[in-house]
This record gives C-alpha cells, sequence and structure tokens, in this order.
C-alpha cells in the first residue's frame, strides 16, 4: 500500500524542524481493510434495500430503512472519526534517556547502561512504527459492531426465516440480544477509548483489546441465551424484553461473561466447573490498583513474573505511568520473582527491604564489593560497610597495551585490569544484619554466599537501578 499517513507526518514534522526525515517504506496490503470495507458495504445495501417492501416488515417506510443502515453503520463511523485524528497526535515517541553523567564509563555499569540505551532506542522505533495499525484496529472494532447489528437486523426483519425455524420468535430474540449486547459493549468501550484519548494513552492494542472484550461479550450472551433456552430457564427467555434484559447483563459484566457462559455450559454437559482466581498476582506489588492492573492486561503482563522481566521502556512507550513508578513495580516483582512469596514477606517484616535493589546494595555490602553505581560516584568515593573509603577505580591503558589502575584504594592493578582486594571484615552491625538476613531467606552461612553472589551482579536488578536513575523527556 501507499504509505501510512502517520509515517509521513513524522517525516514532514522532521523536516519542518531542520531534521532528515526518514521517507516511509511500504508496510503492508490493503486487501485486509478492502474486504472489511466491501463486507461493510454489502450489509448496509441488504439493510436499505434487499428486505423488500412486506407490509410486516419494520423497513416498510424507506425513511425507516434510510435511518435503519445510518444506525447500523454508526459502530464503524465513529471508531474511523476517532482514530484518524490521532495520526497527527504521537505521544513520547520523540522521548529520549537521559543517562547519570560518566555511567557509561563507570566499571561494572558501561555494559548495563548501553544495553540500556539500545533497547530503549528499539522500543522507542517500535512503539513509534505500532500506531501505524491504529487506524486499521479501528476499522476492525468499528466494523465488528457494525457487522453484528447489520446481520442481526436482517434476521430479524426479513420474514422469509419464519418458515425454517421451528421456534421464529426464540430465534428473533436471540438476534436482538446478541445486537443489543454489541452495541451494549462497543458504547461502554468507546467511552473507555474517549477517556484513554484524553489522557493521552492510547496504542493500537487500544482498539484491538477493545474489539477483543466485543466479541466475548456477543459469544457469551449467545451461549447463554441458548444455554438457558435449552435449560427452560426462565419462561419467558424467547421475549425481547429478557433477551435485552440478558444481553445488557452480558455487556456491563464484561470478560466475565464468557466466564458465566463456561460454567453454565460445563454444566449442561455434565463437565466439572473451571477454577479461576478471583485476585490477580500483580495485586502483591505495593501501588498497583484495579486499573493498573487491568491496563497491564491489555499489554499481556498477568503475573509478577511478565512485569519483573518485561522491557521497562516497553511499559513506559505503552502506558502513560512515569519511568520511576515502573521501576517501583519492576524492582518488587523480581525480589517476589527471587525470593518468593513468603521470604518476601519475611524480609520485608524482619529488615524492612521490599525492593531487589536494596537486596543487592546489601549483598554488595556483605561481599565486600565497591558499589560503582551511578549514585555511589556522585560523592567521589564509596563507602565499605565498615566505613572504610574506596576510591573510584579510574582503568587505564599503558602505549604497550596492557590495562592498569590509578588512584584505586580499593583495587590493584594488573595486566587483565582492576583487581579488587579481599573484603575487610564486616563491622559488629554487618555481622549481625548478615545473621538476620540469613535467619529470614532460610539459608546457612555457605547458602546465603551463594544466594548473594548471584544476586550482587544480576542483570535484571542492574537494568532497573539504571533506568531509575535515569531522566525522561522529549528531544
Amino acid at each position: 500500500m501507499s504509505p501510512s499517513i502517520i509515517t509521513w507526518a513524522g517525516a514532514l514534522r522532521k523536516a519542518v524542524s531542520g531534521q532528515r526525515p526518514t521517507i516511509p517504506k511500504l508496510e503492508r496490503s490493503r486487501g485486509p481493510d478492502l474486504l472489511l470495507f466491501g463486507t461493510i458495504l454489502v450489509f448496509e445495501t441488504l439493510v436499505l434495500f434487499g428486505i423488500g417492501e412486506d407490509p410486516k416488515s419494520l423497513w416498510a417506510v424507506g425513511n425507516t430503512r434510510i435511518a435503519a443502515a445510518l444506525l447500523v453503520g454508526l459502530p464503524f463511523i465513529l471508531s474511523v472519526s476517532v482514530a484518524l485524528p490521532l495520526l497527527w497526535s504521537m505521544p513520547r515517541t520523540s522521548f529520549e534517556l537521559w543517562l547519570p553523567k560518566g555511567i557509561l564509563t563507570c566499571p561494572g555499569w558501561e555494559t548495563t547502561a548501553a544495553l540500556v540505551r539500545k533497547t530503549w532506542e528499539y522500543e522507542r522505533d517500535r512503539f513509534t512504527g505500532s500506531l501505524v495499525r491504529i487506524l486499521p484496529s479501528a476499522y476492525l472494532f468499528g466494523g465488528v459492531a457494525t457487522l453484528s447489528l447489520a446481520g442481526s437486523a436482517l434476521f430479524v426483519a426479513w420474514h422469509p426465516w419464519d418458515a425454517r425455524v421451528t421456534d421464529p420468535q426464540a430465534a428473533k430474540s436471540f438476534a436482538v440480544s446478541v445486537a443489543t449486547a454489541v452495541t451494549a459493549a462497543f458504547a461502554v468501550h468507546f467511552a473507555r477509548v474517549l477517556v484513554r484519548i484524553a489522557g493521552q494513552d492510547f496504542n493500537a492494542r487500544m482498539f484491538s483489546w477493545s474489539t477483543r472484550s466485543m466479541v466475548l461479550i456477543g459469544v457469551a450472551d449467545a451461549g447463554l441465551f441458548l444455554a438457558l433456552y435449552k435449560a427452560g430457564v426462565p419462561k419467558g427467555v424467547a421475549t425481547y424484553s429478557w433477551a435485552v434484559l440478558l444481553a445488557l447483563f452480558a455487556a456491563l459484566v464484561g470478560d466475565r461473561a464468557i466466564d458465566l457462559f463456561l460454567d453454565k455450559a460445563a454444566g449442561l454437559f455434565g463437565l466439572p466447573a473451571l477454577k479461576r482466581s478471583a485476585v490477580s498476582p500483580l495485586s502483591s506489588i505495593d501501588g498497583m490498583g484495579d486499573q493498573d492492573i487491568d491496563r497491564f492486561a491489555e499489554e499481556q503482563v498477568l503475573t509478577v513474573h511478565d512485569l519483573a522481566f518485561a522491557p521497562t521502556a516497553r511499559l513506559f512507550f505503552n502506558t502513560t505511568h512515569s519511568l520511576q513508578r515502573i521501576c517501583d513495580w519492576q524492582d518488587q516483582a523480581l525480589l517476589l520473582v527471587y525470593l518468593g512469596q513468603v521470604r518476601a514477606k519475611a524480609l520485608f517484616d524482619q529488615l524492612g527491604f521490599r525492593s531487589a535493589i536494596d537486596l543487592q546494595g546489601i549483598a554488595r555490602d556483605l561481599l565486600g564489593i565497591p558499589d560503582l553505581s551511578p549514585d555511589a560516584r556522585l560523592s567521589g568515593v564509596l563507602l565499605s560497610t565498615g566505613g572504610q573509603e574506596y576510591s573510584v577505580v579510574a582503568t587505564t591503558e599503558d602505549a604497550s597495551g596492557n590495562k592498569g589502575t590509578q588512584g584505586g584504594a580499593g583495587a590493584s592493578t594488573g595486566s587483565n585490569g582492576p583487581q579488587p582486594l579481599p573484603p575487610p571484615p564486616l563491622s559488629p552491625a554487618s555481622t549481625a544484619l548478615r545473621q538476620a538476613l540469613g535467619k529470614a531467606l532460610g539459608l546457612d552461612d555457605q547458602g546465603l554466599n551463594g544466594f548473594l553472589s548471584t544476586i550482587v551482579y544480576d542483570e535484571s536488578i542492574m537494568r532497573v537501578r539504571v533506568h531509575w536513575h535515569a531522566a525522561s523527556g522529549p528531544a
């Protein structure tokens, strides 16, 4: 297809600001869009002209048929009209990541900082590229609703169906129920889309997630109607009023309607009901509310493990949360993944540690490893647990290519670079802290040494720590 509007808009904006524009490339075919447009046009034509002039038909009056065709096509019109302006509003696509000064040359952290910067650039480009899918996703969101309404309208108004079904009233009530459920679901999710757009929290997945939920609600409503009709409960299930009430119930319940249908279907077929967890695993993260959990579910972050190892930059670009807030949540999630719920709670109750960064800092102190992190470099010296000063190690290279150190009170020089000295003896306070840590984790001295050795250089914790001390904003 021709380059999308959003890529051309971005290229034009760069050209106006004096930057070198990137010429858009061909990205996707128009085939699916044309197929959807053609299908909608066929159904709209059937609603407008194909029902006939039967006196019993709801569409006996021409003006009524025109109004019905417009109402059927309204979801598609609304979704497209809302999505089009978004192509010129691209939040966070120009955000840069400013790392602490000197971190790229800080021994032990330069590799992590370089990876963080590369990941940031990749996720930013990935997010910008995903915005071109907003319009096709909006097509699908409105198109599914329009096709559902058109199909239901044709089924209700086309009287030749009466001779082909055993219970015409129940069949029409079924169509009315599905149409009402889809319409109500579309209205609810369209309102949520408007709220998110007002808060600059939008992406292509927003419309896709709404389409998924709307389809699930329609399927659940259809299944519940058939299951209740088969069971004969209640007696008036085939009436229009009861069908509308069932549809509204399914729409308000939302995605949980499909769970109700599965439980009802399992009872009809004599199968055991499915067991589901009523509480999200992410509820164990401090500061994360129900709306945050639902928003992360849209980004496929469903468990603590998902949150711990999701790219920080990806969560930043796809949501409206601040970088430090995301880092805090991932920091807690890493601790829960590494220790488990029981040990993490014991660590907090006995020592007050609630994050993996805290644990890594204590591991460095107990193992006598100088902390060469960005925040430790701010004072120019590093303090060991016992109060002994360690200068920042500066790596040099002589004419022969051998590397050494200068000014390293806490390191010795050698042909292979800085060599750390044996750790200083622990102070009484540090010894007591080590014993309390081993007790909280249920580890003996040897096991604690092994655990601390894995935590002290953990790459995931170091990346979160780099993001924590970084700043983000428009370039």
